[in-house]
């Protein structure tokens, strides 16, 4: 695994997340074995808010993963997880459009609880709308929409 497909396999475990320029940094840096003293030599941060984001780094993807992820072990885990992930979609005969191509562990696709969120099975007018907001969703896979308005306007 490459540092570029670690990236694209945490991309995917983050959708709604990106790492901040010092984040990829440090996580770069990282992977090719540099101290985090080399690190904000080379890049003109602090040492201690390397350190710092380094950790918050490694808590994140411990997070994600389940698993402890420090700057020592994160290659191990990540090609560990992805090759764990990729045995599982050819067990399950999943066709693949990239043999590259990494996608969310077991453990992090579960549904989401809204929990109290308004009951809203019962939708009156805006048809065309709905049709649209279907069309975004489902068909398209879109990953957020927002929908804005006056309160009340319906």
């Amino acid at each position: 695994m490459t540092v570029e497909e670690a990236l694209l396999f945490i991309d995917q475990l983050f959708e709604q997340r990106c790492f901040s320029k010092v984040e990829e940094i440090v996580f770069r840096q990282v992977w090719e074995g540099r101290s985090y003293a080399d690190i904000a030599q080379a890049s003109g941060y602090d040492a201690g808010y390397i350190k710092d984001t380094g950790y918050k780094l490694w808590q994140l993807l411990s997070t994600a993963l389940g698993q402890k992820v420090t700057k020592h072990n994160v290659q191990s885990i990540l090609k560990r997880v992805a090759l764990k992930q990729r045995e599982s979609n050819h067990q399950r005969n999943e066709p693949k459009s990239n043999a590259n191509s990494w996608s969310y562990p077991p453990a992090l696709s579960n549904k989401v609880d809204w929990g109290e969120a308004t009951d809203i099975s019962v939708f009156y007018g805006r048809i065309n709308e709905l049709k649209t907001l279907s069309q975004w969703i489902v068909d398209e896979d879109c990953r957020l929409v927002t929908i804005v308005g006056i309160g009340g306007g319906g």
